[in-house]
């Protein structure tokens, strides 16, 4: 027995030396699997348990007796049974605290697996041994572990047959009400032993051994939770200190986590009274100095209110359970106010529990309470102050988040008990929170100190401010909604606020000689990043504002008169001549917040009567204002493609002749137009859409005939714009502003606020027909040195025309379209740079073309499958870039039009993008799969006459692709797939 023990040993031990080769591991893993399906070797098994110290030994003798048990445990005879049986009840709890973890649950479901194959039939006591080992002082917690596993195990029992689960199941379910009991009443007695002040929780009644299942469930809820039983339970809680033993802080933890598990399945009508209510919420306010019990009891609750059927007669439990919740909140508050002159506060982990148990009790548990009054808002605000003691921004959105699930759960409800569910904050309440979540937007200057210390080592994540913003912006805005007369005003100030202080801040900055520092620059930076956080809020209500317009014009005429002013103060400091960048920040967002009232002044100028006129005209002229101001010589390049923008949202959202009629926007117009040469391209693209919208949109009240006469000029614009292309009159730097000019027009005609502007179709489309005869004598102008530029300009152009005019274009002009392009690719083929860029741009163009037409594409089809054939000889010696683009078009001719494909096509394009999906690009691999993954969803797909060949094509190059060990992450996915395709 000692020369097999040091054997064990020696090779457990080899196999964690890091020099071990693989044909060594191998060996050595062979050997000890040959052994543990010997018939006899959990006799060995015991013994090495008994007799060797080593864990990696415990460890696979363990592993050797659960062998025997899930797969000869029907060939012992009833002796051998029993001696397993036997040591296992001894073994585990005497040696439970020395064991390691990982043993001691590998000989728990040993336990938990011989139930499963004998009880309750032949193995009827084993709850009662299960029972007694609770019982024991000594060995109580390897109980309620055990417990635990059997909860897990047994209300599963995922290896075994349909008919004996449901029996196992069924059996443990009579029995799990007394277990329930039993459990909480040893959670009283230790919580009896810890008290100094010697008080005991109210009485179990439960009998001494294991409860049967008849254990009586006491009287109806609403006599349960009576008012003296929360007074007697916060007498209990407030008296002396607790002073848990080491042994009885880890069985109260293991009692509370079987607690939990059996509560997600045990209907909570069978063993739910006014005991184990009482012992739950005293464990869940234990959160110093050890959190391990809150935590645990917080998660009993959670379990219990994601039940989703609570008997009728429980409403008394909904009031209690809405009050202890208030408790523990203010309890939370309360710790984290007392800790504050410390240099911790209460358990993150506890906090982040508490959170959970507060985001279930909202969901699932208050819209219950539709007819009780309880003040939800209290709980709410006291949320919120709960949330602002958070010093980790993680905790603090997680709070944030619990909220915002449970508005959207009120106001999103179709249930009318949910609707009824009315609750209102007092403006100081209202006020609190909001300025406390805003507060949460600006960053302190620590924390600044901290940003530009993260942004100098690259170590910062610029994805959680951004998240950060998203979460408090998002509470704001439901808020608003809840409750907008009281929120608008006070967001609307709050607003004004801090834009005033960030106009203090920049006369301080220009007092330093010379260029600001970087340490400045980025102070400053952060700063409009703050306020950009704000302009955020304010479009977050913007929907807000208008279904409220009538009640908020002067705050808006506020609003706007100090986005006005304060942008007339930066440009007019200087600051922009200093330092650039620090002035885009913050002027563009200044821009965006205008933009964000624009829907609201729509509504303000179509009901403005009388007085109202002249306010709805001041807006209206404070918008066309801050677009002039973006245009002067001070601004920079962003804050002029942001102003133009911001015209473009009014001239698209303004449904009435005023906006027209009013001298500064002609003015403003006029100016965009005669110096278009010296915009961006996205500043033209966005000027022009602003004039093109202006004449497209349908104003309110005006006639149809009025309308068209309008159209007519939009028309002129779009001929206007295209004019350069369709004479073929320009160089480069006329033919990409041309192209530019043009998807103004093209965005002006999709948006959501503009009918389809049909008239401009065939202007656009002639000048992209001159634009292609053009583009290849331009890519060779000058050396080439705007080739890249030139072709991005015509193919964005045509895949935004092709995709918000495909219904009145017809297939046979792309067709020729394609034609004349591929036709002269020839013309560049010495340039293979050139080359690369051109196939790569039409590949993708045509991918965009079988997206966007629905029908009649035969012939599209068949000249995108010839190009196809002529590229794919390059494939091997071109950029990647092709090689993506080429599978795409691929990708997306078998989702779009697999049906309308020739088999021949079919099984080329298939072959295509399996043999690049298995190339070693990654991205590849992914389109690949995902197109696969489509075609599996596709009905349509199991019609097809190849469909028997297309899969197995493709399930060889997802097994290669497996085997290959390149692409570990995506096994699960893959297998998923399989099965969905039918594959074994």
């Amino acid at each position: 027995m000692d020369e097999q023990l040091q054997g064990l040993e020696s090779v457990l031990d080899e196999l964690t030396q890091p020099h071990l080769t693989s044909e060594r591991k191998t060996e050595i893993e062979a050997a000890l699997s040959q052994f543990k399906a010997q018939p006899h070797a959990w006799r060995l098994a015991i013994q090495f348990l008994e007799e060797s110290s080593n864990p990696q030994v415990k460890w696979y003798a363990a592993s050797v007796i659960q062998y025997s048990v899930d797969y000869s445990w029907d060939q012992l005879d009833e002796e051998d049974r029993g001696s397993v049986k036997a040591f296992l009840f001894q073994y585990l709890p005497t040696n439970y605290s020395e064991l390691p973890h990982f043993v001691r649950s590998k000989l728990t479901l040993c336990i938990v697996a011989i139930a499963r194959e004998e009880w309750p039939h032949s193995f009827p006591d084993f709850l009662d041994l299960v029972s007694g080992i609770f019982a024991n002082g000594e060995t109580s917690e390897a109980g309620a572990s055990i417990l635990l596993m059997v909860s897990e195990e047994l209300s599963q029992a995922q290896r075994t047959s349909p008919e004996r689960r449901q029996a196992l199941r069924q059996a443990l379910l009579e029995e799990a009400p007394g277990i329930i009991l039993a459990l909480c009443e040893r959670l009283s007695t230790m919580h009896l032993r810890a008290s100094s002040g010697g008080l005991r929780l109210p009485g179990f009644n439960v009998p001494s051994g294991r409860a049967p299942p008849s254990t009586p469930r006491g009287s109806p809820a609403e006599q349960m939770f009576a008012p003296e039983t929360q007074q007697h339970r916060q007498q209990q809680t407030s008296e002396g200190s607790l002073h848990f033993t080491a042994m009885d802080l880890n069985l109260a933890a293991a009692i509370l986590k079987a607690l939990a598990h059996f509560f997600s399945w045990v209907p909570i009508a069978t063993f739910f009274n006014e005991s184990v209510f009482s012992v739950l919420a005293t464990y869940s306010e234990m959160y110093e100095p050890d959190p391990r019990l809150g935590c645990a009891s917080l998660r009993c609750f959670n379990e219990l209110h994601l039940q989703q059927q609570l008997p009728p007669d429980f409403g008394s439990y909904l009031v209690q359970a809405f009050e202890h919740t208030q408790k523990l909140v203010q309890a939370a508050l309360d710790g984290q106010k007392s800790n504050a002159h410390l240099s911790h506060s209460i358990d993150p982990q506890y906090l982040d529990v508490l959170v959970e148990y507060l985001r279930i009790f909202l969901e699932n548990i208050v819209p219950r309470m539709a007819e009780h009054e309880i003040p939800i808002q209290d709980l709410i605000v006291a949320v919120v102050k709960l949330a602002s003691t958070f010093a980790d921004d993680d905790s603090y959105r997680l709070s944030i988040h619990t909220l915002l699930s449970f508005f959207e759960e009120v106001v999103m409800s179709e249930v009318e008990a949910v609707q009824n569910l009315q609750f209102r904050f007092s403006p100081d309440a209202m006020e609190f929170m909001l300025e406390q979540v805003i507060s949460r937007l600006q960053l302190t200057e620590d924390e600044r100190t901290q940003l530009l210390d993260d942004t100098e080592s690259d170590d910062t994540d610029p994805s959680d401010y951004a998240q950060h913003v998203e979460t408090c912006t998002q509470f704001i805005s439901m808020v608003g909604h809840i409750q907008p007369l009281t929120c608008l005003p006070i967001a609307s100030a709050l607003y004004m606020k801090h834009l005033k202080n960030l106009g203090e801040m920049v006369p301080a900055l220009l007092a330093a000689e010379g260029t600001l520092s970087e340490q400045d620059a980025l102070y400053y930076q952060w700063t409009c990043r703050d306020f950009a956080a704000m302009c955020r809020v304010l479009a977050m209500l913007s929907d807000v504002f208008v279904s409220n317009f009538q009640q908020f014009t002067l705050q808006c005429q506020e609003l706007l008169q100090a986005i006005t002013t304060a942008f007339q103060e930066i440009l007019d400091s200087g600051i922009v001549s200093k330092d650039e960048f620090l002035a885009n920040t913050v002027v563009v967002q200044l821009v965006a917040s205008s933009e964000s009232l624009c829907d609201w002044i729509n509504l303000c100028v179509l009901q403005a009567e009388g007085d109202d006129v002249e306010s709805a005209v001041a807006m209206l002229d404070a918008i066309l204002n801050v677009v002039h101001l973006s245009q002067s010589e001070q601004s920079t390049i962003s804050v002029s493609e942001a102003g133009c923008h911001l015209l473009f949202t009014l001239c698209s959202r303004v449904a009435s002749p005023v906006l027209m009629q009013r001298p500064l926007y002609n003015e403003t117009a006029s100016f965009l137009i005669e110096n278009i040469g010296g915009l961006s391209a996205k500043a033209q693209q966005h000027a022009v859409a602003a004039q093109v919208a202006a004449f497209a949109i349908k104003w309110h009240g005006v006639s149809s005939q009025d309308w068209e006469t309008r159209s007519q000029s939009a028309l002129q614009a779009a001929e206007f714009a295209g004019l350069g292309l369709r004479e073929q009159s320009t160089d480069a730097h006329g033919f990409i502003q041309c192209c530019s000019l043009l998807k103004g027009v093209v965005v002006a005609g999709q948006s959501r606020h503009t009918p389809p502007i049909k008239a401009a179709v065939a202007p656009v489309r002639e000048a992209i027909e001159g634009a292609t005869s053009l583009l290849f004598s331009l890519i060779t102008q000058d050396g080439g040195k705007l080739a890249e530029d030139v072709v991005s300009a015509l193919f964005s152009l045509m895949t935004l025309f092709v995709s918000a005019m495909a219904t009145s274009l017809t297939t046979a002009w792309m067709v020729q379209l394609l034609d004349v392009i591929v036709g002269n690719l020839d013309s560049v083929s010495g340039d293979s740079t050139a080359l690369d860029l051109l196939v790569s741009s039409v590949l993708l163009f045509m991918a965009t073309v079988l997206e966007a037409v629905p029908r009649d594409v035969f012939n599209l089809l068949n000249t995108m499958h010839n190009f196809r054939g002529a590229v794919q000889p390059m494939l091997e010696t071109s950029d990647l870039s092709v090689a993506r683009a080429f599978q795409t078009l691929s990708a997306t001719m078998l989702i779009q039009h697999q049906l309308a494909l020739e088999r021949d096509q079919m099984m080329a394009v298939a072959d295509s993008l399996t043999q690049l999906g298995m190339g070693g690009d990654l991205p590849m691999f992914v389109t690949m799969l995902s197109t696969v993954e489509h075609l599996a969803t596709d009905r349509t797909f199991e019609s097809n006459p190849l469909h028997g060949r297309l899969v197995q094509e493709f399930v060889t190059a997802l097994t290669a692709a497996k085997e290959s060990g390149a692409v570990a992450q995506y096994v699960p996915q893959i297998d998923a797939l399989f099965r969905q395709l039918g594959v074994a």
